[in-house]
């Protein structure tokens, strides 16, 4: 129970430093919920969501079991209430590009997306590498892969190593 877990931990949960990863199968509504529950939450806080046309697929994402926009809008709301306004919140299951623009649209309050098994169609869209960057806190790497460089990560990662 998420909520259980934040009172487990309210220290982490009051500094946010607490994310919480909602994966529900996606045969069952998330617990307190069912499909009039689903409509009224999300009509309560994005009406127009279901009210434009939308795909079969997309209503499941919206309103439907597993993991939907409402879901997650309840999750949130149930932190809410709880006093647990800074825990994040990873939604996770069946998530690629038209899930994501769906929450997107309909401003499901997502911290972080898990995508899991998601491979795109076209593999020229993807880009992962299992470069080291840092040897014995050293940072490193090999020709043509400075871009790795940027943003800090190397330097994160060699005090993380160290």
């Amino acid at each position: 129970d998420a909520l259980e877990v934040c009172r487990t931990f309210p220290e982490l949960a009051a500094a946010g430093e607490l994310r919480l990863r909602l994966d529900t199968h996606g045969g069952r509504y998330v617990e307190g919920l069912d499909m009039a529950a689903c409509y009224a939450v999300l009509e309560k806080h994005k009406p127009k969501a279901v009210r434009q046309y939308r795909s079969e697929t997309e209503l499941k994402w919206l309103v439907g079991t597993g993991v939907s926009a409402a879901a997650i809008f309840h999750l949130r709301d149930s932190l809410d209430a709880a006093d647990f306004h800074k825990v994040q919140i990873i939604a996770s299951s069946g998530f690629g590009p038209e899930k994501c623009k769906i929450m997107a649209s309909a401003g499901a309050p997502i911290d972080v997306i898990g995508t899991g098994s998601f491979l795109p169609d076209a593999w020229a869209e993807t880009y992962a590498t299992a470069d080291i960057v840092a040897y014995d806190g050293n940072i490193r790497v090999k020709t043509g892969r400075e871009f790795l460089l940027r943003n800090g990560f190397a330097e994160a990662s060699a005090k993380k190593n160290a």
